[in-house]
């Protein structure tokens, strides 16, 4: 896999922060034609259940955003290859 244009990395953020975060820097790429980015969100091993919260959040979020067209998973689970719309 060729690295995509831009990464997001949101390790350390709490899910507020990085929603926030994500929505804002996907806007940036779009407007800067952007069409792939890596989403790292990690895979929780430092939380105290183990699992990444951001993960699930930041998928939420991917459900629902406008500007996403689809994503993956990648990075062995700790991030998401997202594909965004074209802005006209």
């Amino acid at each position: 896999m060729t690295a995509p244009p831009f990464e997001i990395d949101l390790h350390g953020a709490n899910v507020e922060q990085a929603l926030r975060r994500l929505g804002q820097e996907v806007y940036t790429c779009r407007a800067r034609g952007v069409r792939q980015v890596l989403v790292i969100t990690g895979r929780g091993w430092g939380s105290e259940s183990g699992k990444s919260a951001l993960r699930e959040a930041v998928e939420g979020w991917l459900k629902q955003a406008e500007a996403v067209v689809q994503w993956t998973t990648a990075r062995k689970g700790g991030a998401f290859l997202v594909d965004l719309k074209r802005t006209d």
